[in-house]
């Protein structure tokens, strides 16, 4: 092929493909504030898996100062989220990475629910200079958890929280 008619067989591709969904989109999601200040997102809709929440919730900046401050962090979180969903949790490793002008700590862990149920479950943090914010995302299965975790955590990292009046 010619480099134009290339050049207009993967232009037309590319129109051909189905637009990304918007992350948090008001028309999926159901949002909401709890009296602790932490911010709650609820889809149920078949494309977040029927039944997904994610959370957030703003705290004071430098929250943690290392991977290890965060680790050792969890075994009490853990053994407080055992005696609240009443489910037996195994805990993933925790991950750092840097996310913009935050640094992020994250944990994937599987809940398994006295009723038999299963849920994939992402907890974690951005560290920021100015503020933190502690996120949670949980989803039927691992890669919705791990979707719904990303977007959050990308709109919080870049300034845009779901809500605009969220901060």
């Amino acid at each position: 092929m010619r480099p134009f008619a290339v050049t207009v067989a993967l232009f037309a591709a590319a129109l051909a493909l189905p637009a990304p969904a918007a992350a948090f989109d008001r028309a999926q999601w159901s949002f909401g504030q709890a009296s602790t200040g932490t911010w709650y997102l609820r889809c149920r809709a078949a494309a977040c898996g029927g039944d997904s929440i994610a959370s957030y919730r703003v705290q004071k900046p430098r929250l943690y100062a290392s991977l290890e401050a965060y680790a050792q962090s969890r075994p009490a979180r853990v053994t407080t989220l055992r005696e609240v969903l009443g489910s037996i949790m195994s805990d993933g490793k925790p991950n750092r990475r840097r996310h913009g002008a935050y640094t992020e700590y994250w944990v994937e862990s599987s809940v398994v629910s006295r009723q038999g149920g299963h849920e994939a479950y992402i907890s974690g943090v951005l560290v920021g200079d100015r503020l933190s914010y502690t996120i949670v995302s949980s989803a039927h299965d691992a890669d919705r958890a791990r979707r719904h975790y990303r977007e959050l955590s990308d709109a919080l990292a870049a300034g845009r929280p779901p809500l605009d009046d969220a901060i």
